[in-house]
């Protein structure tokens, strides 16, 4: 039978656990929303979808990488706060994404003659920041749960989870509402 954890543990993980599942759900709806405005400035669906995913992939792993060089160093109060900070960042770009986007694709498709690599170039240029600073958060958010914690093998695996259910449920609920409801 398995030990109860002591309620002081729950009010830990909590905030920790609602921070990775946000972050989780607002990377998606970023992708979701880069997606639909890149097949709207550069055309063909499938190499949107193609080039935000690729450069998803390589902005978390980068991030991640570039995080973990870092982690185990500072004191946690200095890890939350840079949480906030590189979410904070993330969010301000997201709300400007859009503009930046259609800005550099309306600016290179004017003299590029349709270039899928300049378009490739382009784009990866406009999104790997945010994306490489999407990639530096669960690291850190590990960081800080490791020490508050214990038990953190499965906490990490609860957070881990969380946070692609709040992928899960940011791409869904960006595909088959907000952008219908509020537009990109």
């Amino acid at each position: 039978m398995e030990k109860q954890a002591p309620a002081s543990h729950f009010r830990t993980i909590t905030p920790i656990a609602i921070a990775s599942m946000l972050s989780g759900m607002a990377a998606l709806s970023y992708q979701a929303t880069w997606q639909r405005v890149l097949s709207q400035s550069i055309g063909a669906d499938a190499i949107s979808t193609a080039l935000v995913v690729a450069i998803f992939m390589a902005g978390l792993g980068l991030g991640a990488i570039w995080a973990n060089r870092f982690l185990g160093r500072g004191r946690v109060a200095r890890w939350i706060t840079r949480y906030a900070l590189l979410e904070v960042a993330i969010g301000i770009f997201g709300m400007a994404s859009v503009w930046i986007i259609r800005l550099a694709n309306a600016t290179t498709g004017a003299w590029s003659a349709g270039s899928l690599w300049l378009d490739i170039a382009v784009n990866f240029a406009v999104l790997i920041v945010p994306i490489f600073l999407m990639g530096m958060t669960s690291p850190i958010i590990v960081e800080i749960g490791k020490h508050r914690l214990e038990d953190f093998g499965r906490r990490a695996g609860l957070l881990y989870g969380l946070n692609i259910l709040g992928a899960a449920l940011g791409a869904a609920l960006t595909g088959l509402v907000l952008i219908e409801v509020l537009g990109l």
